[in-house]
């Protein structure tokens, strides 16, 4: 019978793996979720009150990539007129 820590460790091995294979399907380095969900978080923070952190899902079909977002807030948070943008 396997042990909690020993579980644990398991599901983490597994979910590496997996991160591992689908960096290598779509062609980026394994931080490449880490990176996008800090970045999104940051963003989302911005304009929710959020309850969890965000998840970030993409999937590769015929030439085309599929990011699917998601993440739970209990509020959205007040903020003032969008500042106009500045043309170069």
């Amino acid at each position: 019978m396997k042990g909690f820590a020993e579980k644990k460790k398991t599901s983490y091995d597994l979910l590496r793996l997996k991160t591992i294979i689908k960096g290598d399907r779509l062609g980026v380095s394994d931080s490449f979720d880490e990176l996008v969900l800090s970045d999104l978080n940051s963003v989302l923070k911005d304009y929710f009150e959020l309850k969890t952190e965000p998840t970030l899902s993409v999937e590769e079909k015929n030439g085309s990539y599929f990011i699917c977002i998601e993440a739970a807030a209990t509020r959205i948070k007040t903020f003032g007129k969008v500042p106009e943008r500045k043309t170069f």
